[in-house]
C-alpha cells in the first residue's frame, strides 16, 4: 500500500520508504496531490493538465498525462493506482493519503483524530514553476484544510471545557493559537483557558505576547477583547498596570 504525506509537504511512500523515480519528481507528486485532494470524485483529464501544464496543447498535455501516469505506476510497482477513464482518481486499494484520513476523520465526528494528522501546511515548501493555475489552487486547499483543523480544535477546546477538563482545553487552545498565532479568537480563548487552570500569569503574558506579534506583523492595533481582558487579568493578579505604581 502507498501512502502519501500532504501536509508539512509533499511525499509518497512505498513499504515505509520513500518512492523513487517519479515517487520524487514534482510533477508526478503534484498530480498524486491533486487526485487525494479530489477523493472519490476525482478530477477531469483536461483540468489535471491545465493544472500540470497550462503551456502546452491539449493533445501534448495528454501525451505528457498518460506518461506521468505510466511512470508512477511502474516506479512505484502499483499497476493499479489509478481508477476512471475522462475523470481520474486514485485507487483506495493502492494508496492512502493523510489528506483523505482528515477528511474521513471530521467527516465521521472525529476531530482529535483529523487534528493528528495535521502536521503542518499542505504542501508547505512545494512549488511548481510557471503553473500559477496550480499554485491558486495550493493556496486555496491551505487555508481551507487550516480553517477546517482550527474549526476541529476550537470544537475540542471547548468540548474540554465543558466537561470540566481544563488542561486539555489549554492543550487545544494552545494548539490553535500555534496554527493561527495572530488569532484575536484565539488567544481569548487560550487566555481564558489558562484562568480557568489557575495559570493566570501566563494568561495575561500570552495577551502580551499576542499584542506584541500584532504590531510587529501586521502593523495594526491588537483587538480590543484581548487588550481589555489581559489587563483585568493584570488587575486581578495584583500586577500594576503598564504606566502604573
Amino acid at each position: 500500500m502507498l501512502f502519501l504525506k500532504t501536509f508539512g509537504g509533499l511525499s509518497v511512500e512505498a513499504g515505509g520508504a520513500l518512492g523513487t523515480g517519479a515517487g520524487q519528481r514534482r510533477k508526478t507528486l503534484a498530480l498524486l496531490a491533486l487526485l487525494a485532494a479530489a477523493g472519490n470524485h476525482g478530477m477531469g483529464r483536461d483540468k489535471l493538465i491545465a493544472f500540470l501544464w497550462p503551456d502546452t496543447d491539449l493533445e501534448r498535455g495528454r501525451n505528457l498525462l498518460k506518461q506521468a501516469c505510466f511512470t508512477l505506476r511502474h516506479d512505484l510497482h502499483a499497476p493499479e493506482v489509478f481508477l476512471g477513464v475522462h475523470e481520474l482518481r486514485l485507487n483506495p486499494d493502492a494508496i492512502d493519503s493523510d489528506i483523505q484520513r482528515f477528511e474521513a476523520a471530521l467527516q465521521g465526528g472525529s476531530p482529535e483524530r483529523a487534528v493528528a494528522f495535521y502536521v503542518g501546511p499542505f504542501l508547505d515548501g512545494f512549488y511548481l514553476t510557471g503553473t500559477e493555475e496550480f499554485e491558486r489552487w495550493v493556496e486555496e486547499q491551505r487555508a481551507r484544510l487550516a480553517k477546517r483543523t482550527s474549526d476541529a480544535l476550537e470544537s475540542l477546546a471547548q468540548g474540554a471545557a465543558t466537561r470540566g477538563d481544563v488542561g486539555a482545553a489549554v492543550t487545544w487552545w494552545r494548539r490553535h493559537t500555534q496554527l493561527d498565532p495572530l488569532s484575536a479568537h484565539g488567544a481569548l480563548g487560550l487566555m481564558r483557558a489558562l484562568d480557568d487552570a489557575g495559570e493566570r500569569a501566563e494568561a495575561v503574558a500570552h495577551g502580551l505576547r499576542y499584542q506584541k506579534l500584532v504590531l510587529q506583523e501586521l502593523g495594526a492595533e491588537p483587538a480590543t477583547d484581548v487588550v481589555v481582558l489581559t489587563q483585568q487579568l493584570r488587575h486581578a493578579t495584583g500586577e500594576p498596570r503598564k504606566g502604573k505604581r
